[in-house]
């Protein structure tokens, strides 16, 4: 997963460190979308309406292009050529009242000779005057050489620069990070999913902030079919950045309507997500024509009365896969 950590406020304030979302440059159709809650922590954003409105259970999931913040492995079945936008509006907490306004875009590439994929990401952020965070990585997930008996073993991996500005613009402190996955997928449908996000903990002694991001280990479970995708993640972050360890609980389920030819039309998603300090229960909405998809998602806070996140994703798809089966294989 990619993160950067939240800027720290001034001096005799409270510190709040919370994930950020790149800026990509993108179309301004994507003005506004929405995020899990903004919750000390580095994997509570949702980076994509599917994302969000599944409740973040991505660990498992295979095929997506924003599987690369979750856990890479599963950017193994990504098309030849696959781009995409996505817009995050955070849910206002009592730490931090004020939303923030995220995009971030993903282009992922199936390489030659069975050799993966490789996906190009970029995240930025903005809250107002209180700085930006950047991240840029360079990731990969394909099948090891050795097959192994039963079903398909999928790895992955991300190289990551995190940049922080405490006034926005260029980073001040640019930090290097790693991040690793292995998806194991058998009877075609049923996916087993592990990853070790900020592997390495990141670590930025800039002036009043010395501290590294947390690792987080997550584990998921998925059952994929055509028109049907049920997930169920489990998280555990570090302590770190003054805020203590953390457990997060997931599940979310979609479902796809399709025309005759069986190919992907319209979508309906739900998810819930629970174990921190705001559960949430999230919906979404999504269309799919011609290797384009749109999707929106909303995720309301249980315990407060925050108002909801928002998240709109689009997609382009290009090219058949190269067994040549539809696109539609995997709901994306």
């Amino acid at each position: 997963m990619l993160f950067v950590p939240r800027r720290f406020l001034p001096q005799g304030k409270e510190i709040s460190v919370r994930p950020r979302l790149t800026v990509w440059p993108a179309s301004a159709a994507l003005l506004v979308a929405a995020s899990l809650p903004a919750w000390p922590a580095f994997q509570d954003t949702a980076y994509s309406a599917r994302s969000m409105a599944m409740g973040g259970a991505f660990t498992a999931v295979y095929g997506d292009p924003v599987s690369v913040f979750f856990n890479p492995a599963g950017l193994a079945a990504i098309p030849r050529l696959s781009m995409r936008l996505d817009g995050v509006r955070e849910i206002p907490s009592a730490s931090s009242p004020a939303p923030e306004d995220n995009l971030n875009g993903i282009v992922s590439m199936r390489l030659p000779a069975r050799l993966g994929v490789a996906t190009f990401s970029g995240l930025s952020g903005q809250e107002g005057a209180a700085g930006s965070e950047q991240m840029e990585a360079v990731s990969w997930g394909g099948e090891p050489a050795r097959h192994v008996p039963g079903g398909q073993l999928y790895l992955g991996a991300s190289a990551k620069m995190l940049g922080l500005n405490e006034t926005g613009g260029a980073p001040d402190s640019e930090r290097f990070g790693v991040d690793a996955g292995a998806i194991y997928r058998f009877r075609r449908r049923f996916s087993f999913g592990a990853s070790l996000l900020n592997a390495n903990q990141p670590a930025w002694d800039m002036p009043g902030f010395d501290e590294r991001a947390p690792r987080t280990a997550r584990a998921g479970f998925a059952v994929e079919l055509p028109d049907f995708v049920f997930a169920a993640d489990y998280a555990h972050s570090n302590a770190a950045a003054g805020n203590p360890s953390r457990d997060q609980e997931s599940m979310g389920v979609e479902r796809w309507w399709n025309n005759e030819r069986g190919h992907s039309l319209f979508v309906v998603r739900s998810g819930v997500a629970a174990g921190g300090a705001q559960p949430l229960w999230s919906w979404g909405l999504g269309v799919k024509k011609f290797g384009v998809e749109i999707s929106y998602a909303m995720s309301i806070a249980l315990n407060s009365d925050a108002g909801p996140g928002q998240a709109l994703s689009l997609r382009f798809r290009f090219i058949e896969s190269p067994s040549g089966a539809t696109l539609n294989d995997t709901p994306n």
